[in-house]
């Protein structure tokens, strides 16, 4: 009787804890919060506006007036957000190049504060500034050199944390809640909506594999 008690107790235990990645990886709650949200820029040239590089599309990318540094391009994420790292991307096949860049950032767009000072970044073709979580709206990145081209350039803009009604969240935000989706087939009641409904008690079941 005591073995099997044992034996019980050590199942509930591993049923009952969390997997030992959900404690470790803190990178669980990031969320590209630039993606979509409105980009400005100090100036652009033809087509190369400041709205691609929050348009989630590496092959676009905006571009400043040449020969005129420096220039700035800014991401209103449209409320205040904890932020922790900015993730700067060229066009992929594009020769490596540096950029060098001051950081800003501030809850308007006139209140802009230092979050990390001027530096030089290697971009080939991503480059990562992480920095000290940052309460902020609006990210500015000032530009002063660029050793591929006279002008400021980036393909994306990425600015990664945490929004506000999903504070320390580790599970993230669930992206999926209310969002359409099908199946390949279903039983009784029991459809795909169930899946991303927000709700435990309901669930999706199909009818035959695959």
């Amino acid at each position: 009787m005591r073995a099997v008690l044992a034996a019980l107790t050590l199942l509930l235990a591993t049923l009952i804890a969390p997997p030992a990645y959900a404690a470790a990886d803190t990178n669980l709650a990031d969320t590209n919060l630039a993606a979509g949200k409105t980009a400005t820029a100090s100036s652009s040239t033809d087509v190369y506006t400041a709205a691609n590089v929050t348009d989630g599309n590496q092959n676009t990318y905006w571009e400043s007036a040449n020969n005129a540094f420096p220039q700035w391009i800014q991401i209103d994420l449209g409320a205040t957000a904890t932020l922790s790292k900015a993730v700067l991307k060229l066009p992929t096949g594009w020769p490596s190049r540096t950029q060098t860049l001051t950081v800003q950032a501030g809850a308007t767009p006139t209140g802009l504060t230092t979050l990390v000072p001027s530096a030089t970044y290697t971009l080939n073709p991503t480059a990562t500034i992480t920095f000290t979580p940052t309460s902020a709206r609006y990210l500015r990145l000032q530009i002063t050199a660029n050793t591929g081209w006279p002008a400021g350039q980036l393909s994306e803009l990425e600015i990664w944390g945490s929004a506000p009604d999903d504070p320390g969240n580790p599970g993230g935000t669930n992206l999926a809640t209310g969002k359409p989706i099908t199946e390949s087939s279903h039983t009784h009641t029991y459809v795909a909506a169930n899946a991303n409904d927000n709700n435990l008690q309901t669930y999706w079941e199909g009818a035959a594999y695959p």
